[in-house]
């Protein structure tokens, strides 16, 4: 089983490249079984390597790799924060991991402009959208996904779009029928933006070895076999620009600039669960007659000053502070 790809192959595939992968765990464990290759390691990932701990940072660093980032609002909160890197001197490869929730928000808008850097850009998201953001129809998911693709396609990078076969259990009906449904339309939004697809339901093998029992994740030889399909569509991913060039750039800028500001922004148009900034939150509230009563005596009080009349001048003061500090 682990005879599937071979460490050079994959080093010669990675040497000189700067890798970015972005998802769910289903990626960081891609991530993980291209370290392991990428270190010399033609064996399979463990089952405690897949297994992701929360509480212990340093086991969770494994073949090498350097966490940049690491924040835990809760087990599976849309909130966390990670960033993994694995990087070597002697082949010249810098591979990336960054968790994301979704598809689309503050924190991919983010990603972005960091994206042109890299030379492919290894996309899945699809589960964490569909199970926790009530996104009941698929309806805000394919919107957000239409629009990311979008802002990708005008960078004009190596870009492969991973998607997800639907499970042979019951356990992930819900994901199971949102695949089915939506999947079509997936596969013609990759197509619009001439993005690679990697389509694990037509090249993997109908094999019980592969997913896992929760029908959601998959064991180690099934990300071997993941492993080697990106492998070959790397191969042949046609030669896209190494950077992108100024005027992309400075056109990516002002999208994001309006994206951040705009009304219409898709992934805050429905709610999404951002915190929203009120700008009176904070301010202290005063029952009418208080208020009243502050009027009236601030009114009583008022001065008409001649501003070389220090004495008078001071006393205005000191009534000021007096008022001021009675509230």
């Amino acid at each position: 089983m682990t005879d599937t790809i071979s460490v050079q192959k994959l080093l010669d595939i990675f040497q000189n490249k700067r890798v970015l992968i972005v998802g769910d765990s289903i990626m960081r464990d891609v991530y993980r079984d291209l370290c392991c290759l990428l270190t010399n390691n033609s064996r399979l990932l463990q089952e405690t390597e897949l297994m992701y701990n929360r509480h212990n940072l340093r086991n969770n660093s494994l073949f090498g790799d350097q966490v940049h980032s690491f924040h835990i609002n809760r087990m599976n909160s849309t909130f966390n924060i990670e960033k993994r890197v694995l990087q070597s001197d002697a082949f010249k490869y810098y591979v990336c991991y960054n968790f994301s929730s979704r598809i689309w928000n503050n924190q991919m808008n983010n990603l972005l402009l960091s994206m042109k850097h890299y030379n492919f850009i290894i996309v899945q998201s699809f589960i964490w959208d569909m199970s926790r953001y009530n996104d009941h129809d698929g309806s805000i998911y394919l919107m957000n996904l239409d629009l990311f693709l979008s802002k990708l396609h005008e960078m004009n990078k190596k870009i492969i779009w991973i998607l997800l076969p639907p499970s042979g259990t019951n356990k992930a009906d819900h994901i199971n029928n949102a695949l089915t449904k939506l999947s079509p339309i997936i596969i013609e939004t990759v197509e619009k933006y001439k993005v690679n697809l990697l389509n694990l339901s037509t090249c993997l093998p109908n094999d019980i070895h592969i997913r896992h029992n929760d029908g959601i994740h998959f064991t180690p030889y099934g990300h071997r076999l993941i492993t080697e399909k990106l492998a070959d569509i790397m191969v042949q991913v046609p030669q896209g620009y190494s950077t992108a060039d100024t005027d992309n750039v400075s056109s990516l800028n002002n999208n994001n600039n309006n994206v951040s500001t705009a009304p219409s922004y898709p992934s805050r148009r429905f709610n999404q669960g951002y915190r929203n900034f009120h700008p009176h939150h904070n301010r202290r509230k005063f029952d009418n007659n208080h208020q009243n009563k502050s009027e009236t005596d601030s009114n009583q009080k008022r001065i008409k000053l001649d501003p070389a009349d220090t004495d008078n001048f001071g006393r205005a003061f000191g009534l000021a502070w007096k008022t001021f500090t009675s509230l």
